[in-house]
């Protein structure tokens, strides 16, 4: 694979230590490779991975707070959830055309000293 419009050609997870022995992977770069992997029947996917100490990881982290990434007790959504049919729905949606418009604009004043 080659990045496309400035993303990682790999995908890649934080591991955060969360109590003696219990770790917990939090993926951080492609999470549209790892679905369509898991919707094609895949079980595992090569990652790289990275360790953090639970005070790295930024707060929130992609729109989720890091007290439910980091919890024990607390279930963050799983790839997984986004293929069971009982749990998502369909959405339509229409494809959006971004127009940018660059103005640049030169001001004159005059001011009296004194």
């Amino acid at each position: 694979m080659s990045p496309i419009l400035g993303g990682l050609p790999f995908a890649s997870a934080f591991r955060v230590q969360l109590g003696q022995g219990s770790n917990r992977l939090i993926l951080n770069n492609g999470i549209h490779r790892v679905y369509a992997l898991a919707g094609a029947g895949y079980e595992w996917c090569p990652l790289l991975v990275c360790d953090l100490i639970p005070m790295e990881l930024p707060d929130p982290f992609v729109e989720l707070p890091r007290d439910m990434l980091l919890n024990q007790s607390a279930n963050p959504p799983l790839i997984t959830y986004f293929l069971d049919n009982e749990v998502v729905i369909p959405l339509d949606y229409y494809s959006i055309l971004k127009t940018v418009r660059f103005n640049w604009n030169i001001e004159q004043y005059v001011t009296v000293l004194k």
